[in-house]
């Protein structure tokens, strides 16, 4: 039996009433038992409704990300800014079977295993410079750092004349894919317009992904905290679900929806329209459930 461990290095298999089994675990930069082509003894006379446990740690490791957070450097003119909000909602366990007969001339397909639980990523915004050092030897200083993050948000005014790098870096994972959801938005200040980048009340950005089968994403942007009413209507004008009542933090942020209702049953196929309202404004916009 072949199986991939997911995001905290778990894996599991059932086993036979009466077997002996053994083990032998393989990565790019270490291997267990650490001679190869051996294996380690896991468990003899396995027993009918039992369950085994097995832990182990590899000799070697991944080379692991050391950043240190700076402070942003000055920036006196209003020019440029970058936003940035995002999730990572789930993630795939990915691997190849050693010995599958499907390939041929060495090229592999690639096998995944949806998990609907929240990934993690790190979030990392350099400078030009501490790019090589981060790229060659996972050293650097950033100014903003969010490490193993399910979710997050960066709003960076860009000084002129220096190029700057932002990462959803994925190195402490081994091989699993993260999914991302979230938008990165490019600003350019008005030529003498010192208002704020979004003069709207609430700003909204469509919906990810949309169509959608079994969740989806709302995104949107507030110039200040204030209350915020989200709801869920058919094409007949119906109320299906309430998704958020209550004040929202100013800034950039995400709402997923599963598709249910306010009583928690599966809605059918079809056109919803979303209404966003604020005490100043309400916005709507539509979105696709496919069952």
């Amino acid at each position: 039996m072949i199986a991939f461990t997911d995001n905290e290095g778990v894996v599991s298999f059932p086993v036979g009433e009466g077997r002996d089994y053994y083990v032998r675990a393989e990565t790019s930069f270490a291997l267990y038992p650490a001679n190869p082509g051996t294996y380690a003894a896991l468990m003899t006379n396995a027993q009918d409704g039992e369950q085994y446990f097995y832990e182990f740690s590899f000799a070697g490791s991944l080379t692991p990300l050391s950043v240190s957070v700076v402070d942003p450097p000055v920036d006196p003119e209003d020019d440029y800014r970058v936003g940035i909000t995002y999730t990572i909602p789930k993630y795939y366990i990915s691997g190849r079977i050693t010995w599958d007969d499907i390939s041929s001339l060495g090229t592999y397909p690639k096998f995944y295993l949806e998990v609907l639980v929240p990934g993690n990523l790190n979030l990392l915004l350099t400078d030009a410079d501490n790019v090589i050092f981060y790229q060659t030897m996972q050293i650097c200083e950033a100014i903003q750092y969010n490490p193993h993050s399910t979710q997050g948000q960066l709003m960076f005014d860009i000084p002129a004349a220096q190029d700057w790098y932002l990462f959803l870096d994925n190195s402490h994972h081994h091989g699993n894919a993260q999914a991302i959801e979230g938008i990165a938005l490019y600003y350019q200040y008005g030529s003498g317009n010192q208002e704020d980048l979004a003069p709207e009340i609430i700003k909204t950005f469509p919906n990810t992904p949309n169509p959608f089968s079994k969740s989806t994403t709302l995104h949107y942007y507030l110039n200040k905290k204030q209350p915020v009413e989200i709801k869920i209507y058919n094409l007949k004008g119906q109320h299906v679900k309430t998704l958020f009542d209550e004040p929202s933090s100013a800034g950039y942020q995400s709402l997923a929806w599963d598709g249910l209702s306010n009583a928690g049953s599966k809605l059918s196929s079809g056109v919803y329209i979303a209404r966003m309202k604020t005490s100043g404004e309400t916005v709507t916009q539509k979105m696709l459930l496919i069952r």
